[in-house]
């Protein structure tokens, strides 16, 4: 944006006293400056802006493309951009990245988020990476913490194994796939309180070395599920 640099002609306003033309040239000068600095500032001229140090409810509307970091946000978005260690209030990130952020009500469409403690949220476009394990075997018990995913995969290693679930939330879905070891015939014990689809009871697992059998379930509390049976002999 370019700003003149000396006023040939102007005309008096009743009322108001006339200035020097390099007065007026320079009053024009140190404005144009100030708009440049806080335009770069807060980037609304450039899409590779970074905003940092935001104050709660200031800056409510971030450009495409820029990145935000140690910020404190009122009511932002952000699209496209990058949100690091972010205090995040009410937002919306729009293909953007969100990591170590703590999110009070947002909404993250086709987003990436990682390390980030999410009170009420809609994720759309969203999945979380399946963790794989092998099972305690004899004696031990493989604790599959639904807080990191809602997927797990476990291979049985030489023994029969004992499963458990931890930060279950109600209404939470996830899968868990059991895959023999090259000898087969292992069992499961599954965790406790699961209601297990058409009365069947507990679904026989496929004992054929290296086949997988893969199971959903639905939590109905923290600590009750229903369960079903996915695919089997895989």
């Amino acid at each position: 944006m370019a700003y003149p640099s000396s006023i040939n002609t102007y005309t008096a306003v009743e009322g108001t006293t006339l200035v020097s033309s390099a007065d007026h040239s320079a009053m024009h000068n140190m404005v144009g400056s100030a708009i440049v600095q806080l335009e770069t500032t807060i980037g609304t001229n450039s899409a590779t802006a970074v905003l940092k140090d935001a104050t709660a409810g200031k800056f409510a509307v971030f450009n495409s493309g820029g990145t935000l970091n140690a910020g404190v946000l009122g009511t932002p978005m952000v699209r496209g951009g990058t949100v690091g260690t972010a205090l995040i209030g009410t937002s919306t990130v729009q293909g953007g990245t969100v990591a170590n952020a703590l999110i009070g009500t947002s909404t993250i469409q086709g987003g990436t988020m990682n390390s980030a403690t999410i009170n009420t949220s809609a994720l759309q476009g969203f999945y979380t990476v399946p963790q794989s394990t092998t099972a305690a075997g004899t004696g031990g018990t493989t604790t599959l913490d639904l807080s990191l995913t809602n997927e797990w995969r476990v291979t049985f290693g030489t023994a029969n194994g004992t499963l458990a679930v931890s930060n279950a939330v109600n209404g939470q879905k996830f899968l868990v796939s059991l895959t023999q070891d090259a000898v087969g015939t292992r069992t499961i014990v599954w965790f406790p309180t699961i209601k297990w689809t058409d009365g069947n009871g507990t679904p026989t697992l496929t004992a054929t070395a290296s086949k997988r059998d893969t199971f959903g379930f639905v939590a109905t509390s923290g600590t009750t599920f229903d369960g079903f049976t996915v695919g089997q002999n895989i």
